[in-house]
């Protein structure tokens, strides 16, 4: 029987509502996806699934599988994605697990597999998202390698210890979840009251920002996937993995979407200081102050349809005296700052987000002139692709700001 066709009539036969209406489809960005059979209303349940059918950590609590002995006898905590990673590998057996290493059987390229050489060349500004990946598989690769000798079994090869990272990584979604507690003694749980892990058919379906389709976690016993507008027959179904910029999703997922409203060009607090050159070093010492103890500060975003909040507000405190800092850093809306604020100083404020625009600007299209100069492998060219975008995101801002230079209300992002 064709994989899928066996997927669908195991659903089908365990309690899954709606699977019928699904086909696979493919296509040259994607290398599979699902699509419906028939046309869809706004409002529609695509699809119900038991979580009794979802493979989690949970799962393995639940169900006979050679995992559990290895978390209980392996030294420290494991992360989920690496009992899982362990159950994909160990227990193709069972039958969801045997269902789904029929479809996972290319290695997909990741740069959690790039090599070191090939990190060490990219811009300074990719350089440590590329190699936190990278440790993660590498701790993956030796946690696997750890439990197969656990229960004395030759370990895999390291293309299928690629392969199962591939799938885990890239296919599976967190959800809200009690936990047990066995489950919080033995995983290196980072949210607790989180589950982890493949959801039947949403597994399947790949990601827009724009995605007409939404999972829905309200029900304690299933998972339903939501069509959130109308879809015709034959059309592929989408649904988001989350707010994520493209460099996020690059790094986690292996892909740059070509339309995301949710990728930004990132700025921290030493990147606005760095430039502040005119400031009196009182101002910079308070600035750095704020800075030191607001989350707020870390990350400084720029969209292409306007600058966040609190990017204004640091550039705010830089170029304002004194009276006006607490002020400033308490308020949350944009109207309580104008009221304090003279136009001078909005100006000033304007002028230096410009200044700090410009200057990335300057430092991404000198690394994208770097790159041209690299290997043309696929890593060079994702990497050529984000920093194109970044590009495209900081002009377009630059150009608003000239345009607006008397005021940016309609530039700011709460």
């Amino acid at each position: 029987m064709i994989p899928f066709l066996e997927l669908k009539k195991f659903l089908i036969e365990n309690g899954a509502i709606g699977v019928s209406k699904f086909d696979l489809t493919y296509s040259t960005k994607c290398d599979r996806g699902l699509c419906v059979t028939e046309d869809i209303k706004a409002g529609q349940c695509l699809v119900e699934i038991p979580r009794r059918l979802c493979i989690t950590p949970s799962w393995l609590f639940n169900n006979e599988n050679t995992v559990i002995e290895i978390l209980r006898i392996i030294p420290g905590k494991v992360r989920y994605t690496e009992s899982l990673m362990l159950l994909f590998l160990l227990d193709d057996s069972i039958p969801m697990i045997k269902l789904y290493s029929s479809f996972f059987t290319k290695v997909k390229s990741l740069p959690a597999f790039w090599e070191e050489k090939v990190i060490h060349k990219m811009p300074l500004s990719i350089r440590t998202a590329a190699s936190q990946v990278n440790s993660q598989f590498q701790r993956a690769y030796k946690i696997c390698n750890l439990g197969f000798e656990l229960v004395n079994r030759t370990p895999p090869n390291i293309d299928h210890i690629k392969l199962a990272f591939a799938a885990v990584t890239t296919r599976c979604f967190s959800w809200p979840s009690k936990l047990r507690e066995e489950q919080k003694e033995l995983f290196d749980v980072s949210e607790e009251n989180t589950d982890y892990g493949f959801i039947p058919l949403a597994d399947f379906m790949n990601h827009n920002s724009l995605c007409k389709s939404s999972l829905d976690f309200s029900n304690f016993s299933s998972v339903q996937i939501i069509s959130k507008v109308d879809q015709s027959a034959n059309e592929e179904v989408f649904i988001s993995y989350g707010k994520f910029d493209n460099a996020y999703l690059l790094f986690n997922y292996g892909f740059i979407p070509s339309q995301n409203d949710h990728d930004f060009v990132s700025f921290d607090f030493d990147d606005i200081i760095s430039i502040t050159q005119y400031c009196d070093k009182d101002q910079k010492d308070l600035a750095r102050f704020f800075g030191s103890r607001c989350e707020r500060y870390s990350s400084l975003k720029v969209y292409e349809n306007g600058i966040h909040l609190d990017f204004f507000r640091l550039a705010l405190l830089i170029v304002s005296e004194e009276k006006h800092w607490n002020t400033i850093n308490d308020s949350e809306e944009l109207i309580s700052l104008y009221k304090v604020m003279g136009d001078d100083y909005q100006s000033s404020a304007l002028g230096l987000i410009r200044i700090a625009l410009e200057t990335s600007l300057s430092v991404v299209e000198h690394d994208i002139e770097s790159l041209v100069k690299q290997p043309d492998t696929e890593p060079f060219q994702l990497v050529h692709t984000l920093f194109k975008q970044w590009t495209h995101i900081l002009i377009i801002a630059i150009g608003k700001l000239r345009a607006n230079a008397s005021s940016i209300t309609d530039m700011i992002i709460y």
